[in-house]
C-alpha cells in the first residue's frame, strides 16, 4: 500500500483512502477493479469480478471530479518532461538475443524503438490522418495528410463559407 505524503494532501481534497486508489492506479499500475479492492475491507474483496470493475469505474469518476487529472499526473511526476525521458529511454532500447553460432548478443530493439518513434511524432503533430471524401458516384477516396496540412486543408474549407 503507497504511503501518501502530507505535501499532496495538503494540496488536492482526496482522503487517504482516495490517494491510495489513485497510486495504486496511476503508480502501481492495477486496474481499477484491483485498486478499489485494495482500499476497502475484506468483505467487499469478495465481490464479483464485474462489480469491483463497475465500483472501481464510479470511483475513479467521483474522484475526478474533485482533483484535475493533469493536476494529479503531474503530482505522482508523470508531467512532460518525464514523459519526454521515458520515451528517449525507448529510442535507445536494445534486447538480448541468441544466436545458436555466436551466443547471446545485445541488438537494437527495433519493435520498441518504432513505437517510441511513433509516440514522439504523434506527441510533436507530425503523425498523418485520414480524410474520407466520398464522390456523387458513392466512390470513397482516402486522403493521407500530415496534421499540418490537414489543419490548412479546414482553414481553407472555412474560409470558403466566410462571408
Amino acid at each position: 500500500m503507497s504511503a501518501v505524503p502530507d505535501t499532496q494532501k495538503s494540496t488536492t481534497n482526496l482522503t487517504p483512502r482516495e490517494w491510495r486508489f489513485m497510486c495504486n492506479v496511476i503508480r502501481e499500475g492495477m486496474s481499477q477493479a484491483d485498486a478499489y479492492l485494495s482500499i476497502r475491507s475484506e468483505d467487499s474483496k469478495k465481490l464479483r469480478p464485474h462489480t469491483a470493475t463497475n465500483m472501481g469505474s464510479k470511483y475513479m469518476r467521483h474522484i475526478k471530479k474533485k482533483i484535475d487529472w493533469e493536476e494529479m499526473l503531474n503530482l505522482h511526476s508523470l508531467d512532460d518532461d518525464r514523459l519526454a525521458q521515458e520515451v528517449e529511454l525507448r529510442l535507445k532500447s536494445t534486447t538480448k538475443k541468441f544466436f545458436p553460432d555466436e551466443g547471446t548478443e545485445t541488438i537494437d530493439d527495433n519493435g520498441t524503438r518504432m513505437q517510441a518513434t511513433k509516440l514522439l511524432a504523434e506527441l510533436r503533430g507530425k503523425t498523418s490522418s485520414g480524410i474520407n471524401i466520398t464522390q456523387n458516384n458513392n466512390t470513397q477516396i482516402n486522403v493521407i495528410l500530415t496534421v499540418e496540412e490537414e489543419a490548412q486543408f479546414e482553414a481553407n474549407i472555412a474560409s470558403m463559407f466566410d462571408d
